[in-house]
């Protein structure tokens, strides 16, 4: 394993955007950078991807000291699948198929005879 010293400037930054990715809150920020480096150097800790995931969650744990952004908001819900009923084409003064109770009772015999025979004929198909 490379020492501090040897650590190259690629392993760098592979570790610095595997915590980024594991921790999707956390800033890439010069401050959360001194923070986890200062932790590694105060406890005795070589540079190592384990260990910065360590950091990072003591840091973060219970007041945390490390500079976060906000999370996206959440997809909102899919819109629910329009229902599957043909479009009616009424003429002037007929009732639709789908009407309420409310309007078959206030309907005339004309428009009740026209909706009869329109709803004996969607049922037929």
């Amino acid at each position: 394993m490379a020492t501090n010293n040897e650590m190259s400037p690629e392993v760098l930054k592979e570790m610095l955007a595997t915590v980024l990715s594991e921790n999707p809150t956390l800033c890439d920020s010069e401050k959360n950078g001194r923070l986890v480096g200062e932790f590694l150097d105060e406890h005795g800790c070589e540079i190592n991807l384990e260990n910065i995931r360590k950091a990072v969650l003591i840091l973060g744990y219970p007041n945390d000291k490390l500079e976060r952004q906000k999370p996206p908001a959440p997809l909102p819900p899919p819109a629910p699948p329009e229902p599957d009923i043909p479009a009616e084409v009424l003429a002037p003064g007929e009732i639709s198929i789908y009407s309420d109770s409310w309007t078959l009772k206030n309907s005339t015999p004309q428009q009740i005879r026209s909706y009869l025979t329109r709803l004996r004929a969607a049922a037929k198909k």
